[in-house]
């Protein structure tokens, strides 16, 4: 799944942040559906998070664009440090192209960038937070979902350092 974080102001795509999360699941449906997932600081993705509270989850389908968008948003955590030793921060937004993702408004102030490749997105806000070592772990409350692709295909999966999708179901 790919996370991607809500901002203010100026569209400006260097500025988008988001991350690849494998560890997504569902904490509860009743009495409000809520999600659980957990990333590694520092990062520029949980900057935003705790700046503006918004933030969407992708699930992606098993195709080829999602594999190539993946691999865009895997590089997130990683930490650089430029000549004069100040952190540099992956900018996943910049190598894809304009048609791979559009705005989404949560209100007057805050936007996300939405990819445009997604099966469904789950649009978020902090419900609560737990710091662990170098981990944060979070609680989303999901406002919305947006249903780009009817058909459920499992979503892509990152197995064994190799992308699949889930195959036939098994029968005991």
């Amino acid at each position: 799944m790919i996370l991607t974080a809500g901002f203010h102001g100026d569209p400006i795509v260097s500025k988008f942040h988001g991350m690849t999360i494998s560890s997504v699941s569902s904490l509860c449906v009743e009495p409000e559906p809520l999600l659980q997932f957990n990333l590694q600081v520092p990062s520029a993705t949980s900057d935003l998070l705790h700046q503006f509270n918004s933030f969407a989850i992708h699930i992606m389908p098993p195709t080829i664009d999602a594999i190539r968008i993946a691999r865009a948003f895997a590089q997130g955590t990683r930490i650089h440090r430029d000549s004069q030793g100040n952190l540099v921060h992956t900018k996943p937004f910049m190598s894809l192209a304009k048609d791979d993702w559009k705005l989404q408004d949560i209100n007057e102030k805050v936007q996300i960038p939405i990819i445009s490749h997604a099966e469904r997105v789950f649009l978020c806000e902090k419900k609560d937070l737990f710091q662990v070592n170098n981990h944060e772990l979070w609680v989303a409350q999901v406002n919305d979902i947006l249903i780009n692709e009817l058909k459920k295909s499992g979503g892509l999966l990152y197995f064994d350092r190799h992308f699949h999708n889930i195959g036939t179901k098994l029968e005991n």
